[in-house]
């Protein structure tokens, strides 16, 4: 994993969580993807309150670092408010509502389809909130989290099961 100065790892790398300060801070896959269909997981252990936990994938960065004011190579989903945000196809910043709430010991997913161009999905508890994200460049993109307060705890599942038939 990728991770930011402020997020460790624990239950056999896991389990990520945040400790000494509340800025927003990235736990990237070890491993991105360009082509081919690919799903992720992520269980939350702690609330996903107020910004806390922020779903997704990010271009490969060596700052992990996050602002939601500025969030340049980041797609995903912000499970507090309802939104997703991200660079849409004209590459202007959208924060718009999609998804569900969520709350401790969800499982969200973070689908990628790469065709012409990345499809980004998300689903909570199995469930398909949709098309969040179309036609992005391909380029190689890593499922993350993104941890803003101090002691948020996230699971992280690489090689989870696609929950339905393509």
């Amino acid at each position: 994993m990728h991770l930011g100065a402020n997020i460790f790892l624990d239950n056999n790398n896991t389990v990520a969580f945040k400790v000494g300060s509340d800025d927003h801070q990235i736990i990237m896959s070890e491993k991105g993807f360009k082509t081919g269909r690919h799903y992720t997981e992520f269980i939350f252990r702690t609330e996903p309150a107020e910004r806390s936990i922020i779903i997704g994938v990010c271009l490969m960065r060596n700052d992990y670092y996050f602002s939601v004011a500025d969030p340049k190579g980041f797609w995903g989903f912000i499970p507090s408010e309802c939104k997703k945000i991200g660079t849409n196809e004209k590459g202007v910043t959208e924060k718009a509502e999609y998804g569900a709430p969520c709350k401790i010991n969800d499982r969200v997913g973070i689908l990628l389809e790469f065709n012409k161009g990345l499809e980004i999905s998300f689903y909570i508890n199995n469930i398909n909130m949709g098309i969040a994200f179309k036609n992005l460049p391909i380029q190689t993109y890593y499922p993350c989290s993104i941890l803003g307060f101090d002691s948020s705890r996230i699971e992280i599942i690489p090689s989870a099961v696609f929950p339905f038939s393509a």
